[in-house]
C-alpha cells in the first residue's frame, strides 16, 4: 500500500480556525481549557486554530459542541468566506516573522501599559468587532516567544496598536526603523510629560531619534 503525505491544511481550514477562536473569545475559552475539555493536546489544538494542522470529522465536532456552535452552520460559513477571498489574499495572509521577533515587537508595542496584561485588554477591546478572536492565554505565549497569533490576528493587533499591519507582520525595515524611531521619541516626550510635538512634513527615523536624544538630554539637565 503506497505512502503519502497529508496535503497542508489550506485556506478553509484557516476560516474554521478563525471562527472557532473568535467564539472561544466570546466565550472567554483559553486553548488549554478547550483542549482538555475535548482531549486535544494544547500544542495540537493550538494548530489547528491557526489552521496549519488539520481537524477530523470527530474533533471538529467535538470542538463545535464545546463551544455550543451548529457544526454544518461553521462549515457553511467557512466555505462562504473563503470562496470570497481572492487567490491574491490567500497568498499575503502570512506572517513572515519569527515567534522570537514577534515577541520584541510586541513587547515594544506595549511596553508604555503598566504590565502586557493591560495592553491585552486594551487589545481585545478594540479588535472584538472584526471577529477575530484574542485569548489571554495565546496573547502571553506569542510575548514569551511563543507566537500562535495568526496573520489576521497580528493584523488586527497592530491595527489597535495604531502601527503599520507590517510592523507585526512583515519582514520590512523601513516599516520597523519608522515605528521603532517614533517608539522611542514617544518615550522621550512621555518623560519629559509632553505628549506631542509639532512638525512639517514626514520627519526621518534618524531625525526622530535625534529629537528623541535632545529631550532626554534637556530633561536630564
Amino acid at each position: 500500500m503506497p505512502s503519502g503525505t497529508k496535503p497542508t491544511p489550506g485556506l478553509l481550514s484557516r476560516t474554521v480556525g478563525a471562527i472557532l477562536r473568535s467564539r472561544m473569545a466570546r466565550l472567554d475559552i483559553s486553548t488549554l481549557e478547550l483542549a482538555v475539555s475535548v482531549g486535544i493536546s494544547r500544542p495540537q489544538l493550538s494548530k489547528m486554530l491557526r489552521g496549519v494542522a488539520h481537524i477530523d470529522i470527530e474533533q471538529f465536532t467535538a470542538l463545535c459542541t464545546r463551544l455550543d456552535l451548529d457544526s454544518a452552520r461553521v462549515l457553511d460559513e467557512a466555505i462562504v468566506e473563503a470562496d470570497s477571498d481572492t487567490e491574491n489574499n490567500r497568498r499575503t495572509e502570512v506572517t513572515e516573522l519569527s515567534p522570537a521577533e514577534v515577541s520584541r515587537r510586541l513587547s515594544l508595542l506595549t511596553e508604555f501599559f503598566d504590565d502586557h496584561d493591560d495592553g491585552y485588554y486594551f487589545v481585545s477591546s478594540k479588535i472584538s468587532h472584526v471577529g477575530t478572536g484574542l485569548n489571554l492565554t495565546d496573547w502571553r505565549a506569542a510575548l514569551a516567544g511563543g507566537n500562535t497569533l495568526d496573520y489576521r490576528t497580528l493584523s488586527a493587533v497592530a491595527e489597535a496598536l495604531g502601527v503599520p499591519v507590517a510592523y507585526l507582520t512583515r519582514d520590512d525595515h523601513e516599516v520597523v526603523d519608522r515605528v521603532e524611531a517614533e517608539l522611542v521619541l514617544s518615550r522621550a516626550l512621555a518623560d519629559a510629560g509632553t505628549t506631542r510635538i509639532a512638525a512639517r512634513g514626514q520627519l526621518s527615523p534618524d531625525t526622530l531619534r535625534e529629537i528623541a536624544a535632545l529631550v532626554s538630554r534637556r530633561i536630564s539637565k
